[in-house]
């Protein structure tokens, strides 16, 4: 399934946006250094932004830092409404939102809205669970009352990544500002153009200071991190950044949450339906092109129903194979998609297997037809495979 790509409800391609939000403006970025983000449909440009550096991590973040003792005593009623306020503008933007992310990173419109909806599904649980998040009462001497409470940390900095982005930024910031943290956001440079449109409708929403926002890559990040004034650090995304992150918010004694990748099995046990096991393995495995973090890596089936199994997986497979036309993009969750980034080195078709299976139960491995693979499109695109040992 295929829809049309309604272009007017994005920017033109190969906008230049070089603005970053801090301080409850969109200010210029401190240096001329550019990122250029791609089309992963055809590979055409599609905006331009700037390499925030550290000048520009470090105005966001004194930005945050003065805004933090007002909004931490904001009345947590009055904090909510703002987080609500923010779920209803994604939610009313959630078409244009869920275009602008499959076309920076290649997710289908259905998965791509899906997301979007979640994400401000995410923004109302918050606003709702926020004022009755309270401290407790301690046992202690009979003529005194002994209480804990919570208290905001501060300046928090979401990292957040680029395969669902609204959706876990959505998490990252409605979590802390509702509980009277302000926020530096920083978008992964592979999917700024959902998270600038999450910015402008979210700016409005929150006093100046309170929602910051800096483009860039690692020479942005990386001050972040380490800026003294950030109290907690937020990052969903790569093992090894995370370590990092791990090490520097250790050395200065800062908060760090982290939600890292993983390599996620899959284990079909006998009696199970064969047909059933292996669409719920393709839901699990195929979903954005399988550039999800728990996505389904490897299979364990038992023997009594591995050949039934390996057949219509195989099935599913093909039936996920990218199909879309110029001028389209593909809807259904598990329709194929491009990957977000062109693929190189260990990524060449040579290390991929074909949806077969060896006679004897070998490991069967082979270059795919070339029809899977239309020489017409960029080496952003590869088809679903099996391999079966």
């Amino acid at each position: 399934m295929t829809s049309t790509l309604p272009h007017a409800a994005v920017p033109a391609a190969g906008r230049l946006h070089d603005r970053h939000l801090i301080g409850g403006a969109w200010v210029p970025a401190a240096s001329g250094a550019r990122i250029e983000r791609c089309d992963p449909y055809d590979g055409t440009p599609l905006v331009t932004i700037p390499a925030g550096d550290a000048e520009d991590a470090a105005r966001a973040v004194a930005a945050a830092a003065e805004a933090a003792a007002g909004w931490a005593a904001t009345p947590a009623g009055a904090r909510a409404a703002a987080v609500h306020a923010a779920a209803a503008a994604v939610r009313d933007h959630a078409d244009e939102l869920a275009l602008r992310q499959s076309r920076e990173m290649g997710k289908p419109l259905g998965g791509a809205r899906d997301g979007v909806m979640a994400g401000a599904g995410a923004l109302t649980q918050y606003a709702e669970l926020g004022p009755v998040h309270r401290g407790r009462s301690l046992m202690g001497d009979p003529g005194a009352a002994d209480m804990m409470v919570h208290e905001p940390r501060g300046v928090a900095l979401a990292l957040v990544p680029w395969n669902d982005p609204i959706a876990i930024a959505c998490q990252m910031l409605g979590a802390a500002l509702v509980t009277g943290n302000t926020v530096v956001f920083k978008p992964s440079e592979r999917s700024p153009l959902s998270a600038i449109r999450l910015a402008e409708l979210l700016a409005d929403a929150f006093p100046p200071g309170v929602f910051n926002m800096v483009l860039g890559d690692a020479r942005a990040g990386r001050p972040l991190v380490a800026d003294q004034r950030v109290d907690v650090v937020m990052h969903t995304g790569a093992v090894t950044t995370g370590q990092e992150i791990a090490r520097v918010c250790a050395g200065r004694g800062a908060h760090a949450i982290l939600e890292l990748g993983g390599k996620d099995p899959l284990v079909v046990d006998a009696g199970v339906d064969p047909r059933w096991a292996a669409a719920q393995a393709a839901s699990g495995a195929f979903a954005n092109s399988g550039q999800v973090c728990v996505s389904v890596e490897r299979i364990y089936v038992h023997r009594d129903v591995a050949d039934p199994f390996i057949a219509a997986l195989a099935q599913e497979a093909r039936r996920a194979r990218a199909s879309c036309a110029p001028g389209t993009r593909a809807t259904r969750t598990r329709t194929s998609a491009p990957w977000s980034t062109r693929r190189r080195g260990s990524w060449s078709p040579r290390t991929w297997a074909t949806p077969s299976r060896a006679a004897g139960g070998s490991s069967a491995a082979a270059t795919p037809p070339r029809d899977r693979v239309p020489s017409t499109r960029p080496r952003w695109w590869w088809s679903p495979t099996t391999a079966a040992c």
